[in-house]
C-alpha cells in the first residue's frame, strides 16, 4: 500500500456501505491530483448523527490534515528533513555513558546520534512497548481504507470497551486503529486482530517478522498485550528502532502531537456515530518536566509491576534537532515524568544521577490505654445538645485571608506574577522545586464503560504545606452521594503557563508551585473555554466537574480555574489567587484582517486557519491572512451572528475558539 497521505484515501464515511469500485477510482483520481501538484479544496461529506443532526466531515488533504494538529503539530515536511539516518547498532558505541540503575537511551534523532545511555546491549524480560509494534505490524500489513466489522469478541469486553462498539458496527481501519493508538484499548486491538487474521498466534507472528524486517535485535513477541513472559524480550535499540518507523509513517506523523479527534462509524442499525477521541499520550505529556529550551513533543508511557515502568518522550531542541528519550525498568517510586525531563537535560550538558528515593515509614498508631473510670453519682439527665463540630487543625493552618497570605505560606514572599526569570527562592528549577512536594494517595471513584463505578486510588504530588487539605477534599469528594468519577489527576509540574494566546508567555504555572489540581483534563468538558464565564460543558457528561466539587474547594480555600478573567479553565483549581492570570488592559490576540494587499501573516494566522477548516470552512493552512481566509471569516461571522466584516476581532476569535476548544491552545 502506497501510505502517503492516509487520510485522503479513507472512504467517506457517510457513505461507508460504497462499492469498492468507486472507492478505487476515487483513490486513483486523488493520487493522480496529488502528482499533478493539484492545489484543490478537500472536499466535504455530509452525514447523519444518531440524533438525526447534520454534520459536517471533511476529508482534508495531507497539508491541511497535518497542520491542524493543534498547540504540538509536527510539520510533515520538516519532520522529514529532521529526522537522519537510522543508526547501526552494530557502529555504534555500547558503552554506558549515564550511571543509573534505569536502563536509559537518549538519541539525537536528527544528527543520527546517541548522546548517552546504560545497559544498551541488555535485555530486558519483557516488551512494555508491545503497542508500538502492534502499530506498526497494522500500518505495515493491512490497508487503512478496509472497512472492519466489529466482532463479537471485540463487543463482548466488558471494562475494557472503551467506545462502546457493538458487533456489527462498521468502522474504518483508520479510525479503528486511532481509537488504538490514543488510547491502547482493548475492544480497537481485538477488533483490528480479528479483522486481519484468524487468531491472536498469527497476528503475533506478524508482530515478530515486521520486527525482524526491520532489524530489531534481540526483541521476540509472545503476546499481544505485552504482558510480563520470561520469553517476551526487547532491548532499548530496538525500541529505539521501533519508533524510528514509526515516527517515518504517514499515519503517524497525523496523529502524532493531537489532543483530540473524532471518529464516525456506522452502527450495526445504520446509523452514523460520531465520538471523540481523546490522546492520552498527550495527557501524559504534561506530566513531563522538559527542559526549558525544548518543545515536548510527544509522550509514550507503559507500566509494568513487575519489572518497573518505561517512558518514551520526543522533543524538539530550540537548534532544531529532535531528541528521543527512552527509559524502562524504572522503579515505580519515582515519578517517570520527571525521569524524562532529567535524561533530556543531558542534551544540555547536565549530568544525570540518581536521585536518593525517599521511604517515609507508615507510623505505627500508639493505643492509648482506657482509663479506669471511677463510679459516677446519678445525676438527673440533660437534654440532648447537638456538638459543635470541632474545626479541623490544618484549615486554621493554612491562611486564606489575602493572596499575601498564601504567597508567603507556601514561598515567604508576596504575591507577585512570578515569570522563569525571577522565580523566588526554592522555585528556580524543577530540581528546587520538587523538594517541596510529596506525594499523596487520594480514594477516587472510577467507571467503567458499562457506567458501572468502582472504588479506587490515585496518586497525586502536590506541595507538602497542602498535602493535608488536598487529602481531605478527596476525602470529601469521595464521599459525595453521586460517586463523581475521576479518570485523570494532574498536580505538580514545573512548566510555564500554557492557554490561550499565550505561547510567548513566561509566566509559570501554579502548578510549578504544587499548589495547583486539574481533574480529568483531557475530557471534552473539563477544557479551556475563552472568556470570563464562558463555561460551556455539558454536564450530562459523568466526568464533567460537578458543582458540588467545586464547592467543596471553595470551602477549603481553593479557587476553580472557571472564573479566571482570561479564560474557563474548568478542569482547573488552584489555592493561590486567580489575579496572575488576566488581560491586564490589554487582548491576547492580535486583530487580523486583509486590507489593500497587505498580508498578515504568523503562527495565529495558522492557528486560525486551521480552526477554520476543522469547522469545515474551506482555506488553505499557510499561515497568511489573504482574500481567501478573509472570505470564509465573514462566512464564519454571518453563520454565528456576529458583525460579518471580515476582521477577526476578539469577538470573532472567542467564538471560534470556543466551537473548537478540543483543538490546541498555544499559538
Amino acid at each position: 500500500m502506497n501510505k502517503k497521505s492516509t487520510r485522503e484515501v479513507i472512504t467517506k464515511r457517510g457513505n461507508m456501505q460504497g462499492t469498492r469500485n468507486k472507492f478505487i477510482k476515487g483513490l486513483s483520481l486523488l493520487l493522480i491530483v496529488a502528482l499533478l501538484g493539484s492545489n484543490a479544496a478537500p472536499s466535504v461529506v455530509t452525514a447523519k448523527t444518531t440524533e438525526g443532526t447534520t454534520i459536517i466531515a471533511k476529508e482534508e488533504s495531507v497539508q491541511d490534515d497535518a497542520n491542524s494538529q493543534g498547540d504540538r503539530n509536527i510539520d510533515e515536511d520538516t519532520v522529514k528533513e529532521k529526522f537522519g539516518e537510522k543508526i547501526d547498532f552494530l557502529k555504534m558505541s555500547k558503552k554506558a555513558t549515564i550511571v543509573t540503575e534505569n536502563k536509559v537511551m537518549l538519541v539525537d534523532m536528527t544528527a543520527s546520534k546517541v548522546l548517552g545511555g546504560s545497559y544498551l546491549s541488555s535485555r530486558s524480560y519483557f516488551s512494555e512497548f508491545t503497542d508500538l509494534m502492534f502499530i506498526l505490524t497494522t500500518l505495515r500489513e493491512a490497508s487503512l481504507t478496509d472497512i472492519v466489522t466489529i466482532s463479537k469478541r471485540a463487543a463482548s469486553l466488558q471494562d475494557e470497551n472503551i467506545y462502546g462498539f457493538e458487533e456489527g458496527d462498521k468502522i474504518s481501519l483508520y479510525d479503528l486503529l486511532l481509537c488504538f493508538y490514543f488510547t491502547g484499548s482493548e475492544d480497537a486491538r481485538l477488533a483490528i486482530v480479528d479483522h486481519m487474521t484468524d487468531k491472536d498466534t498469527t497476528f503475533i507472528a506478524k508482530m515478530n517478522s515486521v520486527a525482524r524486517s526491520i532489524g530489531v535485535i534481540n526483541t521476540n513477541y509472545s503476546n499481544l498485550n505485552g504482558d510480563y513472559k520470561k520469553n517476551q524480550n526487547t532491548m532499548l535499540y530496538d525500541i529505539y528502532s521501533i519508533m524510528y518507523e514509526l515516527l517515518n509513517e504517514d499515519f503517524v506523523k497525523e496523529v502524532l502531537s493531537e489532543n483530540k479527534l473524532f471518529i464516525t462509524y456506522q452502527n450495526s442499525a445504520g446509523k452514523t456515530v460520531r465520538k471523540a477521541c481523546v490522546n492520552q499520550n498527550m495527557i501524559d505529556a504534561k506530566s513531563v518536566t522538559v527542559p526549558e529550551n525544548m518543545k515536548l513533543i510527544t509522550v509514550f508511557s507503559r507500566n509494568c509491576k513487575v519489572l518497573g515502568n518505561g517512558q518514551i518522550a520526543l522533543a524538539e531542541g530550540e537548534n532544531g534537532h529532535y531528541y528521543l528519550s527512552i527509559l524502562m525498568e524504572v522503579d515505580e517510586r519515582r515519578d517517570i515524568g520527571k525521569e524524562s525531563g532529567r535524561i533530556l537535560e543531558v542534551v544540555n550538558g547536565t549530568e544525570y544521577f540518581d536521585e536518593e528515593i525517599l521511604i517515609t515509614p507508615t507510623p505505627i498508631p500508639t493505643v492509648t490505654p482506657t482509663p479506669t473510670k471511677k463510679p459516677e453519682p446519678t445525676v438527673a439527665p440533660k437534654p440532648t445538645v447537638t456538638p459543635t463540630p470541632t474545626p479541623i487543625a490544618y484549615k486554621a493552618k493554612i491562611p486564606t485571608e489575602s493572596n499575601n497570605a498564601r504567597y508567603q505560606f507556601l514561598m515567604n514572599t508576596n504575591y507577585k506574577a512570578y515569570t522563569i526569570y525571577d522565580a523566588p527562592a526554592g522555585y528556580r528549577s524543577a530540581t528546587e522545586a520538587s523538594k517541596n512536594m510529596t506525594v499523596i494517595t487520594v480514594p477516587v471513584w472510577k467507571m467503567n464503560s458499562a457506567g458501572k463505578k468502582y472504588s479506587s486510588t490515585m496518586k497525586l504530588s502536590i506541595h507538602k504545606k497542602l498535602a493535608d487539605g488536598v487529602s481531605s477534599i478527596f476525602k470529601e469528594v469521595y464521599a459525595l452521594p453521586m460517586k463523581f468519577p475521576i479518570k485523570t489527576l494532574l498536580g505538580y509540574s514545573y512548566r510555564k503557563v500554557g492557554g490561550v494566546g499565550l505561547s510567548n508567555s513566561t509566566l509559570l504555572s501554579i502548578h510549578s508551585f504544587g499548589a495547583a489540581i486539574d481533574i480529568n483534563p483531557g475530557d471534552y468538558d473539563n477544557d479551556y473555554f475563552l472568556g470570563k464565564g464562558n463555561d460551556l460543558r455539558d454536564k450530562s457528561n459523568p466526568y464533567c466537574i460537578p458543582d458540588e466539587v467545586i464547592d467543596i474547594f471553595a470551602s477549603y480555600g481553593w479557587f476553580w480555574g472557571g472564573d479566571f478573567e482570561i479564560s474557563a479553565d474548568t478542569m482547573h483549581f488552584q489555592y493561590l489567587g486567580l489575579e496572575f492570570l488576566s488581560y491586564q488592559g490589554k487582548s491576547p490576540f492580535r486583530e487580523l484582517k486583509y486590507k489593500n494587499g497587505t498580508l498578515m501573516s504568523g503562527n495565529d494566522v495558522k492557528n486560525l486557519q486551521q480552526r477554520l477548516n476543522r469547522l469545515g470552512y474551506k482555506v488553505t493552512v499557510d499561515g497568511k491572512y489573504a482574500k481567501s481566509t478573509e472570505t470564509a471569516i465573514k462566512k464564519f461571522q454571518k453563520n454565528n451572528k456576529l458583525k460579518v466584516t471580515g476582521v477577526v476581532d476578539y469577538s470573532t476569535w472567542e467564538k471560534l475558539i470556543n466551537l473548537t476548544h478540543y483543538m490546541g491552545y498555544v499559538f
